[in-house]
């Protein structure tokens, strides 16, 4: 595919003739201004985050090795691209997209390093400037947490694939372990999207008067519970949909942090040989998009 990532640096407010909302306009603002770290966190081997990043690539990674051999790929909320890059140093005609700009400024930039053919361009996931039935699998890693309907994208994820093209996309888990343990200093993301909503109006305030800049509407992602989730994305047309967990944690009880980055790792890999995928802090589903008749 054609690489288009250089001309993407000053992209208007609208992208593909869909003005963006205010809403949109803040998560791409989140992600411009933490660029830096969405770049920098794959490689740090020694936290959590970087770990439970990795893993999560590594199952979808080797999901879709596991089931098409080669073809076109498209990243949905890309961002560094890290899985793209990785997709194309093995052969597949790999594409990324992202609403923020300076992360498909930086997956090129990456491309370009390394001497690899990948297609970045900026554009939001409900406005895919893809025709249809382009591609053999797409995934959307951590993209549908900060989607308060999911559905549009959904569709255009469907719209994109081939007839029995394979989906795979993350979630939070509403049931995960972490955050039972962690109450209660997990409440606000336990409970329901409105009282969420007034979490973050509360703290925010708070952070205000104690001169503290606020924080962003996306502390407190959207999750699912599997079954449910499983469920929906069969309602929006995806079939032989499964599900599994990518990582457990972190584990702070009471919402403390009690142990180190190394020791959260090694728990999250001694309950993931022992605990239920329906425990599991992030989900992973894959699925296909149904045959034509």
């Amino acid at each position: 595919m054609k690489n288009n990532a250089t001309a993407t640096s000053n992209a208007p407010k609208s992208c593909f003739g869909k003005t963006v909302s205010d809403e949109q306009a803040q998560i791409r603002q989140h992600f411009d201004s933490a660029s830096d770290y969405w770049h920098d966190i794959y490689a740090d081997l020694s936290s959590f985050t970087g770990y439970a990043l990795r893993k999560r690539q590594a199952i979808a990674l080797d999901i879709i090795r596991a089931n098409i051999p080669s073809g076109a790929v498209l990243d949905i909320g890309c961002g560094a691209g890290p899985a793209v890059l990785e997709l194309a140093e093995h052969g597949y005609d790999a594409a990324g997209i992202d609403f923020a700009p300076q992360m498909i400024e930086r997956a090129t930039a990456a491309a370009d390093s390394r001497g690899l053919s990948a297609d970045f361009r900026v554009g939001g996931a409900d406005s895919l400037d893809f025709p249809d039935a382009s591609f053999d699998a797409v995934i959307a890693l951590g993209l549908l947490a900060s989607l308060r309907d999911d559905r549009p994208a959904l569709r255009e994820m469907q719209r994109v694939l081939k007839p029995d093209g394979l989906l795979i996309v993350t979630l939070p888990n509403m049931l995960a372990l972490d955050r039972w343990l962690g109450l209660p200093r997990s409440l606000p993301i336990l409970a329901p999207p409105r009282i969420r909503l007034a979490f973050r109006w509360i703290g925010n305030v708070a952070r205000r008067l104690a001169g503290k800049a606020p924080k962003s509407g996306l502390r407190y992602g959207k999750s699912g519970f599997p079954m449910r989730y499983k469920r929906h994305l069969q309602d929006c047309g995806f079939v032989d949909v499964t599900y599994t967990a990518s990582s457990y944690g972190p584990v702070m009880p009471l919402g403390f942090n009690w142990f180190s980055d190394a020791n959260l790792i090694r728990i999250s890999e001694a309950l993931n040989q022992t605990l239920p995928d329906t425990l599991g802090s992030v989900i992973i589903y894959s699925g296909h998009r149904a045959k034509m008749p």
